[in-house]
């Protein structure tokens, strides 16, 4: 199996579900998540799951003696247009590893090696598109890839120069780097983006998500169950309606507010 190593750069108060976004992310035990926060330490470590204490004034400094003290990092959100340049800032800490990667906390992981292949990494330089997750081969190509022509978006001269947010680690910026230098790249199908803009999944009383023993389904109707690699909850107010947390165990559902625990035996649920 391939070592692939995930970095994670998160200031402030993690979402309330977060302990699920952890739980999710430990059963995907072929990832190593590598989470540079100003909360945890390493006592806070288990399995697959690496906690550096740091602050955001030491995480600047680390950007700017990589990529200069001319880059304009001004708040942690800005941090988001430098992930296409892990593999150069955090080279030490990826070592060897066969890729490296960069992902949210506010999601809630199905199981990937489901979507993402043993071959896949071997034939393709970049999976991923979406801010969510992606996945970069480590290799001095990919971990240059950010500062090539981009026809489609902005390159990382004007991004990292100007102040705000410019989406350079999707569509506006490494996607379109990517296609423009002719990457090998796969998208990670299956992902379950969820809107702000609605209350309800899907527009339906009758949708909702289900998680269970490191897979993660949509049911639209009753025992029908379709497949999901992820769901992106895109920092939508959620309430944890467990008494503890041995009470939902690792079988929970996903309703548009909240999540709460489920028993029901899905093994008569048929799989679409």
């Amino acid at each position: 199996m391939k070592k692939v190593k995930i970095i994670i750069l998160y200031f402030g108060k993690f979402p309330n579900y977060y302990s699920l976004w952890e739980h999710s992310a430990r059963k995907n035990s072929n990832y190593e998540f590598l989470i540079f926060n100003d909360r945890y330490g390493s006592e806070h470590s288990s399995h697959n799951l690496k906690y550096i204490k740091t602050s955001f004034a030491k995480i600047q400094n680390k950007f700017y003696e990589v990529l200069g003290n001319g880059i304009v990092l001004d708040s942690p959100y800005k941090l988001n247009d430098y992930r296409p340049t892990f593999g150069q800032v955090f080279a030490q800490e990826i070592g060897s590893a066969d890729f490296w990667g960069f992902a949210d906390v506010d999601v809630i992981l199905g199981n990937l090696s489901q979507y993402i292949s043993v071959s896949d990494f071997d034939y393709y330089d970049k999976i991923g598109n979406r801010g969510h997750l992606q996945l970069f081969a480590n290799t001095k190509e990919m971990n240059g890839l950010y500062l090539k022509k981009n026809k489609f978006g902005f390159d990382f001269k004007y991004v990292s120069s100007h102040r705000g947010a410019f989406h350079f680690d999707e569509m506006w910026g490494i996607n379109g780097i990517a296609s423009t230098q002719g990457v090998k790249e796969k998208e990670i199908d299956n992902i379950a983006d969820i809107s702000t803009k609605k209350f309800l999944f899907d527009n339906s009383l009758n949708t909702f998500y289900f998680y269970r023993e490191g897979n993660l389904f949509k049911q639209r109707a009753e025992k029908v169950l379709e497949p999901v690699s992820y769901i992106h909850l895109q920092k939508r107010p959620m309430r944890v309606c467990f008494k503890n947390s041995v009470s939902w165990n690792d079988n929970f559902k996903i309703l548009p507010d909240r999540f709460i625990s489920y028993s029901a035996d899905i093994s008569s649920m048929r799989v679409e």
